[in-house]
């Protein structure tokens, strides 16, 4: 883990599954950090990653569950902390 981004996603990506689905990911790529619901109806995601994985884990954010629609996504990167030990649902 030597990189930090900050993710929005927006689009029909609550009461869908769309943190679970982040969750799984995030776990198969080694991604440490969190998901949680914004009161707007975006998700956002701070994750710690290596950068040989980003692509793939931003590839699977931009699919999402069978019923999530997903319209944007922003990705801000940060500098990195290494604050994470795992992912999870906040």
């Amino acid at each position: 883990m030597n990189k930090s981004a900050k993710i929005i996603v927006r689009g029909l990506v609550q009461g869908v599954g769309y943190r679970y689905f982040c969750t799984e990911a995030a776990r198969s790529l080694d991604i440490n950090g969190y998901v949680t619901n914004l009161p707007n109806g975006d998700v956002e995601l701070e994750i710690e990653y290596d950068e040989d994985e980003f692509e793939n884990f931003i590839s699977k954010l931009k699919r999402g569950p069978f019923s999530a629609r997903v319209t944007e996504i922003k990705i801000e990167e940060k500098e990195f902390e290494g604050k994470f030990e795992r992912f999870s649902i906040i």
